[in-house]
């Protein structure tokens, strides 16, 4: 069995079991975007369809976040401008691409240490990461060993043409993302 039919049977399961399951997906067509499968995973996490207006997606991601917690307020502008709708009104600040990505992992930080009323598993999946860039591996990895709030949640990642200890990412060795023994 291929790492991408394990994927697709464990989701489906978890599906079946009422887990939530959001997944993004390296593609080698487009590894030299920054950042694509943890945008695709927000996409996924907010509910952002291909057809929704900037409007509706703005709608579902302040929607979401607003309802987990009124102070996450302040980073609606940096989660439009990243999930490629900006709004006009409200403009993300300006900073560089380092910058940027510390102050997306404290979003995601920010989003799993809220208490949920209702606290359910969730799995996120990263399927074929081999194909992401380093800022992406590093953001994971980050995600991965952060402590969740009072839900169990499962950061799943997959490598393509890994060794035994280490996958090849653009030229860096990319360290394992999670301790073998412990859950993020």
């Amino acid at each position: 069995v291929g790492k991408s039919r394990l994927c697709f049977e464990f989701t489906t399961a978890c599906r079946a079991r009422g887990i939530r399951v959001y997944e993004a997906h390296g593609v080698s067509h487009e590894k030299s975007v920054p950042l694509l499968p943890v945008l695709e995973l927000f996409r996924s996490y907010f509910g952002i369809d291909r057809d929704d207006d900037d409007r509706t997606a703005r709608e579902k991601i302040a929607g979401r976040m607003l309802l987990l917690d009124p102070a996450l307020a302040d980073v609606l502008p940096l989660m439009f401008d990243f999930l490629g709708v900006p709004d006009p009104a409200r403009p993300a600040s300006e900073m560089s691409g380092d910058a940027r990505q510390h102050a997306l992992f404290g979003v995601m930080r920010r989003l799993a240490s809220v208490q949920s009323p209702h606290p359910e598993a969730i799995v996120f999946l990263l399927e074929d990461l081999h194909w992401s860039d380093h800022g992406t591996v590093d953001l994971v990895g980050k995600a991965a060993n952060y402590p969740a709030s009072n839900r169990p949640v499962l950061t799943a990642a997959s490598f393509g043409g890994c060794g035994t200890n280490a996958c090849h990412n653009n030229g860096k060795n990319a360290a394992p993302l999670v301790n073998p023994y412990t859950w993020g």
